[in-house]
């Protein structure tokens, strides 16, 4: 007999992307002389800069190939460097970004006016079975640097026209980052604001920049600082400023492995700023799905062994297409309620040599912190331990009634990312059609307003369709954690943490 799949065959509208940028620069160190390279600090990012074009993207066995399943879900956003030659970089040629159309040597195939390349590159994508081209832009305009600038007027004529090309092209996801106004709130109002004249489709995800640590320094050779996201820093007015009115938010770059903390405290921050639009999580894909937020995931299939050892983010790419799936039954969603632990969890790692690209974390022991439990439209979700031993925790409510869990590795020198496995807590107020739950737990207990007649489980990854779970009939409902682990982990160590699908039936 044939199991029924729960997962909806059609995409969801969450603008959810797969973002080249750490892949670039982790294959950039594949081509010079077959030798990894030290990827610490600028050296990482030219070489990465430099490594992407049409044949990277789109020739034989290239990124465009991957993802099979989920391409439809998902933008394939081109980082920094498609609209620049070779060999510019900011710190001498600043000048040169913001083009916004493909460069020419780059992608060879694309002719003809801007908005006829920039069409040709969205085919490509499109094709190959994307669902469209997404574009890094620079939050500036060419002839700009940090020392001269460009009129208003100027910027609002120039993106005009490129605005307009955008419409012309069918391009609809924007990534705006760095640039001469990259912590210009002024000039992020002015894309979005003529962008929703200009490019209705388009979607233009902001972001301040941050440092990829949480309030870390380093002072007379010692660690200094809380690990926390400082609420009271100039960055997090101008977040919560550009919250009120962009449609999209990046919570911007964080320091594998030490990432998860970071993001989640950072999170907490900017859905406490109740934002206009939604959050989008970067490469943090269980919390992403947990909380309602959009990611742009970062990992690849093609990483080498070596290259993030700690994370073993290159082998967990099971976890892209479970919260891509998820993201088709339950959307990420603006608004809600968010209720965040008083419990603080600190994570920890001692950066090495060839661990980061951070030059200044090399050899310290560096704290990040974070709520012990955040959700959104539900209850806190509890674990059962002393601190080192409980998961970082997420839940919620979408506004579709579709509820989420997710428990989350802890990091530390002495037992690297980890999954603790304990008993966990969760309170739904009504009974949710679907429940997508992520992590590893020893046991899991649901508590609801009335025992559900039928409970069907499936893997997330969509390999097989659901299945009964028979239930006692009493309440709370108690699921063990072996059955989330049997059901929603593939064999062998690769897969981390597992993703299952819950569906309760009266």
């Amino acid at each position: 007999m044939q199991k029924h799949n729960l997962i909806p065959a059609q995409p969801g509208p969450t603008p959810n992307a797969w973002c080249t940028w750490e892949t670039q620069c982790e294959r950039a160190g594949e081509v010079r002389d077959g030798a990894k390279l030290l990827f610490t600090g600028d050296q990482g990012a030219k070489l990465g800069r430099n490594h992407l074009d049409e044949t990277i993207l789109f020739g034989p066995n290239s990124w465009s190939s991957h993802w099979e399943g989920i391409r439809r879900d998902l933008y394939l956003l081109l980082d920094d460097g498609w609209d620049v030659p070779r060999g510019v970089h900011p710190d001498r040629n600043l000048r040169f970004f913001g083009a916004a159309e493909p460069e020419p040597e780059r992608f060879p195939s694309c002719r003809g006016t801007a908005p006829e390349r920039l069409r040709q590159l969205d085919d490509m994508a499109r094709r190959a079975g994307w669902r469209g081209i997404g574009l890094w832009i620079a939050a500036q305009a060419p002839g700009e640097d940090y020392a001269t600038g460009l009129s208003l007027e100027y910027l609002r004529e120039y993106w005009s026209i490129r605005l307009n090309w955008m419409r012309e092209a069918g391009i609809r996801y924007w990534k705006v980052d760095w640039g001469r106004h990259a912590a210009d709130v002024a000039f992020r109002r002015m894309l979005t604001e003529q962008g929703r004249e200009l490019a209705p489709e388009l979607l233009i995800e902001h972001c301040i920049g941050l440092l990829p640590l949480n309030d870390i320094r380093i002072a007379d050779g010692e660690v200094c600082g809380t690990g926390r996201f400082d609420r009271s820093s100039e960055a997090a007015r101008k977040i919560a400023e550009m919250l009120e009115f962009c449609d999209s938010s990046r919570i911007y770059d964080t320091l594998s492995p030490l990432t998860i903390a970071t993001c989640l405290d950072r999170t907490a921050f900017f859905l406490s700023r109740r934002p206009r639009g939604l959050i989008d999580l970067d490469d943090e894909l269980y919390i992403a799905a947990a909380l309602g937020c959009a990611f742009s995931a970062m990992r690849s299939p093609v990483w080498d062994d070596t290259y993030e050892t700690a994370s073993r983010r290159g082998k967990r790419c099971k976890e892209v297409f479970r919260a891509a799936f998820f993201h088709r039954l339950a959307p990420a969603f603006a608004g809600g309620e968010l209720r965040c632990s008083g419990r603080i969890l600190t994570d920890r790692w001692l950066f090495r040599d060839g661990d980061t690209w951070f030059a200044e974390a090399i050899g310290r022991n560096i704290p990040q912190s974070a709520p012990a439990a955040l959700s959104r439209n539900l209850p806190l979700p509890e674990a059962a331990g002393r601190d080192h031993e409980i998961p970082f925790l997420a839940a919620s409510r979408n506004p579709n009634g579709c509820c989420a869990l997710a428990a989350l590795p802890r990091l530390s020198p002495e037992r690297g990312l980890h999954c603790p496995r304990t008993d966990v807590l969760c309170e739904l107020p009504d009974l949710p059609e679907y429940f997508g739950v992520f992590g590893a737990f020893r046991s899991l207990t649901v508590k609801l307003p009335a025992p559900p007649r039928k409970l069907l489980i499936q893997p997330l990854d969509g390999s097989t369709g659901a299945e009964a779970v028979k239930l006692s009939g009493k309440l709370p409902v108690t699921i063990p954690g072996e059955l989330i682990e049997s059901c929603g982990k593939t064999a062998g160590e690769d897969d981390f943490s597992a993703g299952v699908l819950f569906r309760f039936q009266n």
